[in-house]
């Protein structure tokens, strides 16, 4: 059974970059697990959402999916892709890495990553598939015929009081558009805060904006601690859009 089921929508503000020495990682010889991930959408009624293509499929709430997601998740770091891609690779530590987390789970530095993107793999870094959500939406402003609206987006856990602290704490939503731009970097430590996006949609046009949305344990979080944890609990999020004047 596929442990890590997503529904996804949302929409998120800066990249990570790779300071290596003054990150906290969780122990990486224990795997963070995590039964499931829930997540419901809401949004106004002159928004739209479609999982299917630009121009149609569009309604009030989508359920996102990654068949690549895999049984356990690994905490990871991001970077651009190298082949000029409009998305992110993510990574995991090699065992040579992971022999550097002390115990209270600072990785040493790494030669040459400090302040830089992780853009491919190398001594330290292994790209990985499974060890985070992916998928793609489009979003569409439906109001009166070229009107702008401003976009602002607040993501809650469902069942926070069932969730250990080190997981709901160190989870992120990132999502990116189709350029490649980071709309936001939301860090669930502070789930229900409404965040702008760096977004700004149209309305009185077919087609829908593009969004990449990923779910990721951080291992660039303060709060990714050096700790064996898991859970045995769905995740569930629900994730809310509205316009930025309220």
């Amino acid at each position: 059974m596929r442990k890590i089921t997503t529904a996804f929508c949302m929409l998120l503000v800066s990249a990570i970059l790779l300071a290596a020495s003054s990150y906290a990682w969780f122990s990486m010889n224990n795997q963070v697990t995590a039964t499931g991930l829930d997540v419901t959408v809401s949004v106004p009624s002159s928004l739209s959402i479609s999982v299917t293509n630009e121009s149609v499929g569009f309604i009030a709430s989508v359920a996102l999916e990654n068949d690549l997601l895999g049984e356990t998740i690994m905490p990871t770091v991001y970077g651009k892709n190298p082949n000029g891609f409009n998305e992110r690779d993510f990574f995991v530590l090699t065992e040579a890495a992971m022999a550097t987390v002390n115990e209270n789970g600072i990785l040493g530095t790494i030669p040459g990553s400090t302040g830089k993107e992780v853009i491919a793999e190398n001594d330290y870094y292994t790209k990985t598939e499974k060890d985070y959500f992916k998928d793609v939406m489009w979003l569409r402003y439906d109001g009166t015929e070229y009107e702008t609206l401003a976009l602002n987006v607040k993501i809650e856990w469902e069942n926070a009081e069932d969730m250990d602290d080190d997981i709901k704490n160190a989870f992120h939503i990132l999502l990116i558009d189709k350029n490649g731009n980071v709309l936001v970097d939301y860090d669930m430590s502070d789930a229900g805060s409404a965040q702008t996006l760096n977004l700004t949609l149209t309305s009185g046009v077919a087609t829908g904006t593009k969004i990449t949305a990923y779910g990721f344990i951080s291992g660039s979080d303060e709060d990714c601690k050096n700790s064996a944890i898991s859970s045995n609990t769905t995740l569930k999020v629900k994730i809310t859009f509205f316009g930025a004047e309220g």
